[in-house]
């Protein structure tokens, strides 16, 4: 099967990613194996559940997770997710420090990661994950971030929700 390169708007911007070589997401499936199971695994089982269950249940994940690849090996897996002769902005490779700078680069960063993922990864996440669960989870993720749309339905702007 040939690659593909997928594009897809975010941030106001035209981002396209190249599917990986084999060898080198094979490299990546090893390291994405142990966090998708300490963490998308227990996540999968609250579904359904109450808010609070959810949340509990999440805050438990991402320890597992960080437990399951320290901070410096997920920084280290990031920046190499974001490839710059895979991975384009406005047709031209990603160069990290300068496009995901400014106010609004921790969350753009996590949203073309996610892309990369799902460009390269998707089949895996369809294997494992039931139907819908990566939308419905996103919904959610939206939802308590407080994600505003304007009239074009692009985010207007993001907003932390209180815990109270």
């Amino acid at each position: 099967m040939p690659t593909e390169t997928k594009t897809r708007l975010i941030g106001g911007r035209s981002w396209s990613c190249t599917q990986m070589p084999p060898t080198m997401a094979l490299e990546f499936e090893t390291e994405l194996a142990p966090l998708f199971l300490h963490a998308i695994v227990p996540l999968v089982s609250v579904i359904g559940r109450s808010d609070a269950d959810q949340a509990d249940v999440l805050g438990k994940a991402i320890s597992a997770m960080t437990s399951a690849l320290p901070p410096k090996d997920m920084a280290s897996m990031i920046t190499r997710l974001c490839n710059p002769e895979l991975v384009f902005v406005d047709k031209s490779g990603v160069e990290f420090d300068k496009d995901f700078a400014g106010g609004e680069g921790v969350l753009l960063r996590y949203q073309v990661v996610w892309f990369v993922l799902e460009t390269n990864f998707s089949d895996f996440f369809g294997a494992l994950l039931p139907e819908g669960v990566i939308a419905r989870a996103k919904a959610k993720f939206e939802e308590n971030l407080g994600t505003s749309t304007g009239e074009s339905g692009d985010p207007a702007s993001q907003t932390l929700r209180s815990a109270s």
